[in-house]
Formats: C-alpha cells, sequence, structure tokens
C-alpha cells in the first residue's frame, strides 16, 4: 500500500550535515563491507514514492528486482553488540543508534530498498524537505 507523502519542516542546519559525521567511519557488514554514504533525490510535493518512481529516480530498467526491507531488519546487523568488541566497534554502534534514531525521527515514510541481487545497491531513505534522505551502501548475498 503507498502512502501520500508528507512535508518535513526544516530544522538547523541540513540533515546531511547530521548525518555525515555518523557515517563517516561506518560500513555495512554482510559478506563484504561495505561504506555507507549520505544519499539524497529531489522528489515533487505529495509525489508517491513506490518501487516504480525508485526505479525511474535511479535510472533502472522495469524489469529490475526491487525489495522493501524493513528499517529494523537494516539496522540488526549495525546494532548487533558482540564481547569481543573494541571500542572502534563500540563507537559503530552507537553511531548507527544515532543514525537510526535521526533518520526515524526527521523523515517520514522511512523505508529501506534492496535493487537486485547478489551485489544488492541497499538504499535507506525517507521524505524530508522535498527530497527522500538517507543513507545508500552494498550487501553481499552470494
Amino acid at each position: 500500500m503507498n502512502k501520500t507523502l508528507i512535508k518535513v519542516e526544516s530544522h538547523n542546519g541540513s540533515l546531511q550535515e547530521e548525518i555525515e559525521p555518523l557515517i563517516s567511519n561506518l560500513y555495512y557488514p554482510s559478506e563484504s563491507d561495505e561504506k555507507i554514504e549520505y544519499f539524497e533525490i529531489e522528489i515533487i510535493e505529495n509525489q508517491e514514492v513506490n518501487i516504480d518512481f525508485l526505479k525511474m529516480a535511479l535510472g533502472l530498467t522495469p524489469d529490475k528486482s526491487i525489495c522493501e526491507w524493513t528499517v529494523d531488519e537494516f539496522f540488526r546487523p549495525l546494532l548487533k553488540i558482540e564481547d569481543w568488541y573494541e571500542d572502534e566497534e563500540k563507537k559503530w554502534v552507537a553511531d548507527s543508534e544515532k543514525l537510526q534514531k535521526l533518520l526515524t525521527e526527521k523523515t517520514e515514510n522511512l523505508k529501506v530498498w534492496k535493487v537486485g541481487a547478489i551485489e544488492i545497491p541497499t538504499y535507506l531513505l525517507g521524505v524530508y524537505e522535498k527530497k527522500l534522505v538517507g543513507i545508500k551502501t552494498k550487501l553481499i548475498e552470494t
């Protein structure tokens, strides 16, 4: 079911400026640890964000498969704490918690989109000030 998007009012500073320090040294764990990067797409007010819109915005062919994933599923490996973690790994978890909270609180309709198979571009995006704003990474699943 698709929902109409709601504009979120601006706060001090840009969301990008808040996100980038949290992801500067953050990698997404899958079969390969992949860099997490800031990402945004311009949208028009009341633009319905669905798979067809995302394919168009990313320049994908209509036959390219995209599936939706929950925000919790995306963050699960980033928030997992292991006994062997040292300060650097603990900082990754803390930054991941802050990132999840920031995106959840400041964006509307936050969703995770996985594109394709094996080497999977993955986008965590929500609506903020006429943009889809969030992060992208790549999952490796063989």
